[in-house]
């Protein structure tokens, strides 16, 4: 194509030049791909979070016959039930379209952490096959306050 050596180099150098930035769109678009999987599993990680802290309320509130004492209910003297919590994140989970295993949640000072795998819409490009929908390990924390009544 090119007559001398320095124009073949110059052709390849640009095929090469044009290889790379493909790839490197296709990378960025891989990557805003499970970035907008890993937002909607944070917003779904934080509805369950709230009612997880409703639902913990809702079951206390009714400790006390004085509306007083109920009003000074705080979360150092409330005990969540995993189990229960644990349920509830897997429910949020199945209305939003998503299912999800190996879910643990718990308290760690006046901290909820929420963990578990869950398993993607989007099909894995990387590595197709048969489990073409990966399972991805989240972990999502979210601080309660004392005073939440």
């Amino acid at each position: 194509m090119f007559h001398n050596k320095k124009g073949d180099a110059v052709l390849v150098l640009f095929i090469y030049l044009t290889f790379l930035f493909f790839m490197m769109i296709i990378a960025a678009l891989l990557y805003l791909r499970l970035a907008a999987n890993q937002t909607v599993v944070d917003n779904i990680c934080a509805e369950a979070a709230a009612r997880i802290q409703w639902e913990n309320v809702e079951s206390k509130k009714y400790l006390s016959q004085n509306e007083g004492d109920n009003k000074r209910l705080k979360y150092n003297n409330l005990k969540m039930n995993e189990e229960e919590a644990a349920q509830i994140v897997i429910e949020t989970f199945a209305e939003n379209g998503f299912q999800v295993k190996n879910v643990k949640v718990y308290l760690q000072d006046f901290v909820l952490n929420i963990e578990g795998d869950v398993q993607f819409k989007t099909r894995n490009v990387l590595k197709p096959g048969n489990n073409d929908f990966p399972w991805v390990h989240f972990r999502y924390k979210t601080r309660l306050y004392k005073n939440h009544l």
